[in-house]
């Protein structure tokens, strides 16, 4: 009769722990699904958040394009209207009040395709991570690289990572869309992917712009 008992209270009771079972995995399962949900939702708002400083970046290039500042003092100082110290003077004041006060922004560079050498600008935005040692590294170790992806943008940008250094890359052209000169932004890579860091396991993540991987 104890083994009829028990046979029948098994019998009992197995459906119910089994059922149990069932459901302790679905509710795990689903505060699992929720959790991953969760972080994927997060990893969509800050990768919003990075996409629209890059965006910031690449407008504050493009103003250099449009309001034609520096090439139009070019134009000047090659049809003699300006003296090269005048013309000189509107290259970097254009360089300071544009991209010397931006958090995106850590130096900027100028040179123009017929005075490589001689006309070199270059600023630097100590605010945003900037240094004058940052402006010596693009010269010496990064402008020939730099210098041969531009010569075949046209009127294109360009994204660049060389030594963990990230730069923007834009030539900047005349009424004939003729390239007269390159503007090269170095980006404040702390400011424009800020809200990486606060993901968890944010060691693990890998940033790709274009076929650039950071």
């Amino acid at each position: 009769r104890g083994r009829i008992i028990g046979i029948v209270l098994l019998c009992w009771f197995f459906p119910l722990f089994l059922m149990g079972a069932v459901m302790v995995f679905y509710a795990v399962n689903n505060q699992v699904d929720s959790a991953v949900d969760s972080y994927e939702d997060q990893v969509a708002f800050y990768d919003q958040i990075c996409t629209e400083r890059l965006n910031h970046a690449v407008a504050l290039s493009r103003a250099a394009s449009y309001d034609r500042t520096i090439v139009e003092a070019n134009k000047k100082y090659r049809n003699g209207e300006l003296t090269y110290d005048t013309a000189n003077r509107a290259y970097t004041i254009y360089l300071q009040d544009k991209y010397q006060r931006d958090e995106a922004v850590s130096a900027a560079m100028l040179w123009f395709y017929d005075d490589p050498d001689k006309g070199r600008r270059a600023v630097y935005n100590s605010k945003a991570r900037g240094s004058f040692a940052q402006t010596n590294i693009y010269w010496n170790r990064h402008h020939e690289t730099v210098a041969a992806v531009a010569s075949g943008l046209n009127t294109a940008i360009k994204f660049l990572y060389l030594d963990d250094a990230l730069y923007l890359v834009r030539n900047l052209v005349d009424s004939d869309y003729t390239p007269v000169c390159v503007l090269v932004l170095r980006l404040n890579k702390e400011y424009c992917f800020e809200s990486l860091n606060l993901l968890p396991m944010a060691g693990g993540i890998e940033v790709q712009i274009g076929d650039q991987l950071l």
